[in-house]
């Protein structure tokens, strides 16, 4: 199975990462959102998802991630800033973030 790049935009203050449709996600960040404004399905144990935020030319969106993801890191909220956060899929659904090692 094939599992593409996906491209989600923010602007409806819903976010739907589904790990059937991708593993890879561009998140357009043109609005601010909240925890309850993120649904995360079909998440594979094992699998290494990866999320690009990238702000709007007016920068200052917020991205919260819900209670599933852990240890997850904050966004650079400067106009047209990228940001790169990869997660590890474990059961139950549940991400953790890769951190680099120090």
């Amino acid at each position: 199975m094939e599992r593409p790049y996906k491209i989600v935009d923010t602007a409806s203050g819903l976010v739907i990462l589904d790990g059937l449709e991708a593993v890879a996600w561009k998140v357009l960040m043109k609005a601010s959102v909240p925890a309850t404004g993120v649904l995360i399905k079909h998440i594979a144990p094992g699998q290494l998802y990866t999320f690009i935020f990238q702000q709007d030319d007016e920068g200052g969106h917020r991205f919260a991630w819900p209670a599933t993801v852990h240890n997850p890191g904050t966004i650079n909220r400067k106009p047209d800033a990228v940001s790169v956060q990869n997660y590890i899929g474990s059961t139950g659904g549940v991400l953790y973030a890769n951190l680099p090692g120090t």
